[in-house]
């Protein structure tokens, strides 16, 4: 509590005191990054005796201490804590939701080698799959890895990105599987 005592120039005093509350401590974060539609857990530090106030991305407002919302939205979400003497403190925690996409070719010819095999790469049948910055793609792989004479023909083959945190997407390819050597016939002699 302070006092304040103020005088004028005829020797009129006025005295009012003044009574200054701390600010609420507070802090927001959250466990991310999240895959596309993962739930999004938020966390604030105060105690439960203060008023919350979370302001999501597209400006929706709830007043749960710890909300967990769902599907989860990349952007800003503020806390705003208020206590009972009408104090105000403000933080923000920035939400990363990874968006993962495969983009396939729409078919993809293989030819088969002198053994009558081919390996099924999956960088050839990617047509510039993309993952946000939260993780960026880990890894590419594809349901079928190797061809063989038995299976000549056009089929599906999906193609599965994958970024660090294990979020997924996939997308089919039309792959044709093609023999182009010509058998080798060896003849025996018999004794």
């Amino acid at each position: 509590t302070y006092s304040v005592e103020i005088s004028d120039t005829n020797g009129c005093m006025s005295v009012d005191s003044l009574i200054i509350y701390p600010v609420p401590k507070n802090s927001a974060w959250n466990d991310g990054p999240y895959c596309e539609g993962d739930l999004v857990n938020l966390y604030s530090s105060g105690d439960y005796s203060l008023h919350y106030e979370w302001t999501l991305p597209g400006g929706f407002v709830t007043i749960i201490k710890n909300p967990k919302v769902s599907p989860g939205v990349g952007g800003d979400y503020i806390l705003k804590v208020t206590d009972d003497n009408g104090c105000t403190s403000k933080d923000t925690t920035t939400v990363c939701v990874n968006q993962i996409s495969a983009r396939c070719h729409s078919e993809h010819v293989m030819f088969l080698d002198a053994d009558g095999k081919a390996t099924v790469v999956p960088e050839a049948l990617d047509a510039g799959s993309w993952a946000t910055p939260c993780a960026g793609l880990a890894s590419t792989n594809v349901d079928i890895p190797l061809v063989t004479c038995d299976d000549l023909g056009i089929f599906p083959v999906t193609l599965t990105v994958e970024d660090s945190l294990g979020c997924q997407s996939s997308c089919q390819t039309q792959l044709h599987v093609v023999d182009t050597i010509p058998p080798n016939i060896q003849c025996v002699e018999f004794l």
